[in-house]
């Protein structure tokens, strides 16, 4: 499993791959923990008990498995 950044000096948007443990932790706990609203299918954070969206408390946590794209 990959992480990468985008690097400002390129201008053709090539990427890096994070090599800094702390941010790399920090990146798969936004990607990785959230909640997601059955009703409309909204992103929730991971601390909601209801919905920000249609205010619903039919929330379950993301699937964890990452694919490829």
């Amino acid at each position: 499993m990959y992480y990468w950044t985008e690097t400002r000096a390129s201008s053709k948007g090539l990427t890096t791959p994070i090599t800094d443990v702390a941010k790399k932790q920090l990146a798969q706990r936004h990607r990785l923990f959230y909640k997601i609203c059955r009703t409309c299918g909204s992103r929730n954070s991971s601390n909601a008990y209801r919905c920000r969206r249609c205010r619903g408390d039919n929330l379950r946590w993301k699937k964890r498995e990452l694919g490829a794209k």
